[in-house]
């Protein structure tokens, strides 16, 4: 098949198409998609919980330390559930002193009563 000059085949076109709608939703998933849950303090630090209601987890960041993300818990729906931890910066202080297994209820609590805390923060902004 020959194409004019600056034209792409309908294939091509179909999957930019989809391209753009795929980073359209991924904007969308981080303003719309996430609800706070609350914050916790653990040894004096402040920690804000973030349920990404997509993904059926929690997203913990410090509120006052850069870099601010500490991680994610995962597998709440599970008795499994744990922290991911995805800076680096924040490993040592997280895994001493059972600091990942008092964030790890700290959010299971939180999760436990989303959808009411959710509301409240809505609310409340």
């Amino acid at each position: 098949m020959t194409l004019p000059p600056n034209t792409m085949p309908p294939d091509t076109a179909a999957t930019s198409a989809a391209s753009i709608n795929t980073a359209s939703t991924a904007t969308a998933f981080t303003t719309t998609m996430r609800a706070k849950l609350g914050d916790i303090a653990v040894e004096g630090r402040r920690i804000e919980l973030v349920w990404l209601t997509a993904l059926d987890s929690v997203q913990v960041s410090f509120t006052d330390l850069e870099p601010n993300r500490i991680g994610t818990v995962i597998g709440l729906a599970s008795p499994h559930a744990r922290l991911v931890i995805s800076e680096s910066e924040h490993l040592d202080w997280v895994s001493s002193f059972n600091r990942a297994d008092l964030i790890v209820v700290a959010v299971i609590e939180h999760y436990r009563h989303r959808e009411t805390l959710a509301r409240c923060h809505i609310a409340d902004h």
